[in-house]
């Protein structure tokens, strides 16, 4: 995040060489970015990254535990089957509140705002 941040920072406040557009305007208009361009560049797209990555790194995990947990004898009884389905579903339920924010914040969909909200 710092990355990102410090990239924003540094675009807000650059001399004239950077087009107005890009400029993320923080506080100008509301206590949020004031252009979507930097919403997109430093909000949305590292969001989507970040959730792209932890959605590769849940399957894999899920994949992983569903593989030894069918090999082995112990593992394969019902708790630890109804654990692994908690788990899946947590983690939709958490990823769908994120995602439906994402998608609210980059194409501006009023109803999925509402949403977002409702499930947060």
């Amino acid at each position: 995040p710092a990355v990102v941040v410090s990239g924003a920072l540094w675009v807000e406040f650059t001399p004239a060489s950077i087009d107005d557009s890009w400029r993320p305007a923080f506080g100008n208009y509301t206590c949020w970015f004031g252009h979507p361009k930097p919403l997109l560049a430093f909000f949305a797209s590292p969001m989507a990254i970040i959730m792209t990555f932890n959605i590769i790194f849940f399957v894999s995990s899920a994949r992983m535990i569903y593989s030894t947990t069918s090999t082995t004898k112990f593992t394969a009884s019902a708790t630890t089957q109804r654990d692994f389905r908690l788990y899946v579903r947590l983690s939709v339920v958490m990823g769908l509140a994120w995602t439906t924010g994402l998608i609210a914040a980059t194409f501006n969909i009023e109803i999925l705002w509402y949403m977002f909200i409702a499930l947060n």
